[in-house]
């Protein structure tokens, strides 16, 4: 399932990028975000991404408490 991710890192500004993850680990992820169990997390992940779409997805480790929004990418 295509997605855009919005994340905050620690040394710049907030970017998005598109992602392709599981459907469940979507639904999972929006559950969670903004609570105190995503907020103080140390986990990280790997997530298959791309920052444009003319770039090709790779993996890019995130970690999930910088994450702060999923949606639904819009298809083109």
């Amino acid at each position: 399932m295509l997605v855009t991710l919005t994340f905050a890192p620690v040394d710049g500004p907030t970017e998005t990028v598109t992602a392709d993850i599981p459907p469940a680990r979507y639904a999972e992820m929006r559950d969670l975000i903004g609570t105190p169990d995503w907020t103080n997390s140390e986990a990280v992940a790997w997530i298959w991404c791309r920052t444009k779409p003319s770039k090709p997805m790779r993996e890019r480790l995130f970690r999930l408490a910088r994450i702060t929004a999923i949606e639904p990418a819009s298809q083109p």
